[in-house]
């Protein structure tokens, strides 16, 4: 019924859970400042964010964190099988 999961997905849902749990149990302001997207004419706006916002998530205290997070692999997860 179901496959095995790809590689490339395999690898992007181990980065985004190990990014998520770096950024809330080790370097949450600095890296909630840093990695997510600006907007490109917003002064806090630095290039590497057109990647690195793909792996940032809600805080683990904004109320909806881990569901983000676990919602956001999921869907990765089922889309990925594909």
């Amino acid at each position: 019924m179901f496959r095995t999961l790809p590689p490339i997905t395999k690898n992007i849902i181990i980065i985004n859970v190990v990014m998520y749990l770096i950024a809330n149990l080790l370097l949450s302001d600095a890296l909630y400042r840093l990695l997510p997207a600006y907007y490109p004419f917003s002064p806090n706006f630095r290039s590497w964010q057109v990647i690195t916002h793909m792996f940032m998530h809600a805080p683990l205290g904004s109320g909806s964190g881990i569901t983000h997070i676990l919602f956001n692999m999921f869907t990765l997860w089922s889309f990925g099988l594909c």
